[in-house]
Formats: C-alpha cells, sequence, structure tokens
C-alpha cells in the first residue's frame, strides 16, 4: 500500500505535468494568435481563458 508521501507526491507530479500541458497549449495559442495577426475571434478565445 502506498504511504501518505507517496500518494501526495504523485499527485504533485501529476498536476505540475497537467500546468505544463496548459502553459504549453497558452504558449502555442499565443503564437498562432500572433501569426494569424490580430483577428477578433482568437484574441476573445485567449482572453476567456
Amino acid at each position: 500500500m502506498a504511504s501518505a508521501y507517496q500518494m501526495a507526491n504523485a499527485q504533485l507530479q501529476d498536476r505540475r505535468h497537467l500546468e505544463q500541458r496548459y502553459t504549453f497549449d497558452c504558449v502555442n495559442r499565443l503564437k498562432a494568435h500572433l501569426r494569424h495577426g490580430k483577428r477578433d475571434s482568437v484574441s476573445r478565445r485567449v482572453d476567456s481563458v
């Protein structure tokens, strides 16, 4: 049976991974936004995040 410490550590790793993926997604969206110029639909989508 996993100790409380191991479980907490696993949750922390999982959250860190999610944060990295989310940040990566935001950066990609921002890059796409800059590439396409300032289109209203894209800026609205970024603002809603």
